[in-house]
């Protein structure tokens, strides 16, 4: 396997553990069966690599086969969707996914080539942060004399820092029919997410994925058109374009009209609901700190004018929040940007996070107002 390892990293960069990761998670299928179907037997490497095809177990089987010696501790983990695996009755059914870890100087990997997607380093939310049973015995990356516990916590952070770019840029015609190309940018969770939800879409229906994606964001009208970057070109950003036609989306027989700043809802989380009696009110689950920009770019119909509504500013040590808007002529600008710093706000602080909450959703219910010289007249129908 060391000379399939040269081949398979020469002319690489890193020529290292990424090369690697690229390899079995892209070029080698995954086979969906639910985790331990095949008993934790897995195949033959060579056999592996010559099919093209592996379960989740044969991936990290496949990764440990291939890794050069000497090379620093690994071992695999075993995940579960209970949260405290750990008291439950021993059974295979209790997992459902199987992770590679590797010890690094000052760094621990986890890896997930089962995804085939997931960004170098990169485990599913739902995963981080959990306890996971690790397997210790010859053949899955054990090593003589090295002792560790039976369990271990996935860390919750990401390799990078996450953020999520948005920007909208659209024109209203004289019969009030709204165009708008959507455009995102994105890293972290909601990478995952979009580039799962494209890898697994055949391309032909791929305006289905941006339709749910568009009525998601709160935009109203029909994905008429939609691009995406490769879900394989996990070293940047995913980026996903789609055009929206929306008719009707003003009525010009109004003299004033107000529209909203066409931009995605943020989906700040609730405010913890009230706690049954006796019990403690949980913290609030911000998630994982991520950066968010969006921009619209709206052009009006000539002779249309328009006001703005003001900007707003709320800044926490948990996250701050700010907006614009402006007009320049026939030309709508509104622009909003929140960072969300803490992954929780602490329940002791339910009520200044309520404060916060309401100053981002006020802001985001403020409208632009259109005002047309000429109205087009009302017709009486026959």
């Amino acid at each position: 396997m060391a000379a399939k390892y040269a081949e398979i990293v020469s002319g690489k960069s890193n020529g290292d553990l990424e090369a690697l990761y690229q390899l079995i998670s892209e070029k080698i299928r995954t086979v969906d069966l639910p985790l331990g179907s095949t008993r934790f037997q897995t195949r033959d490497p060579l056999e592996i690599l010559s099919s093209g095809y592996a379960t989740a177990e044969d991936k990290v089987a496949l990764f440990l086969a291939l890794l050069p010696n000497p090379w620093p501790r690994c071992d695999f983990l075993l995940t579960s969707r209970v949260d405290l695996p750990g008291v439950e009755l021993p059974r295979s059914s209790l997992f459902s996914q199987i992770l590679f870890h590797v010890e690094l100087p000052g760094r621990d990997l986890y890896l997930d080539p089962a995804t085939e997607v997931a960004p170098f380093g990169v485990i599913r939310a739902d995963l981080r942060g959990r306890n996971a049973l690790v397997l210790d015995y010859p053949g899955f990356g054990s090593q003589p004399g090295v002792q560790h516990g039976l369990w271990r916590r996935i860390p919750s952070d990401l390799p990078f820092t996450s953020f999520q770019n948005v920007k909208v840029d659209a024109a209203l015609a004289v019969d009030g029919k709204l165009s708008a190309t959507v455009h995102y940018s994105v890293r972290g969770d909601n990478e995952l997410i979009l580039r799962l939800a494209f890898h697994k879409t055949p391309k032909e229906r791929w305006m289905e994925v941006a339709q749910l994606l568009s009525i998601t964001d709160g935009f109203r009208g029909q994905v008429s058109s939609v691009s995406a970057s490769d879900p394989y070109a996990t070293k940047e950003p995913f980026t996903v374009e789609y055009d929206l036609d929306q008719p009707k989306f003003v009525d010009w027989l109004k003299k004033t009209v107000r529209i909203p700043a066409l931009l995605p809802q943020l989906g700040l989380p609730d405010p913890p609901a009230k706690p049954a009696s006796g019990s403690a009110t949980a913290p609030i689950d911000l998630g994982t700190p991520l950066e968010v920009e969006t921009k619209m770019t709206l052009h009006l119909p000539p002779g249309t004018s328009a006001s703005a509504p003001a900007g707003t500013s709320v800044a926490r040590d948990y996250a701050a929040y700010s907006s614009q808007y402006s007009v320049n002529g026939s030309t709508l600008t509104a622009t909003r940007h929140i960072k969300f710093i803490l992954r929780e706000v602490p329940a002791a602080r339910a009520a200044d996070y309520n404060a916060f909450l309401r100053a981002v959703q006020n802001d985001e219910s403020q409208d632009f107002t259109l005002e047309q010289p000429n109205p087009a007249p009302k017709t009486n129908k026959p």
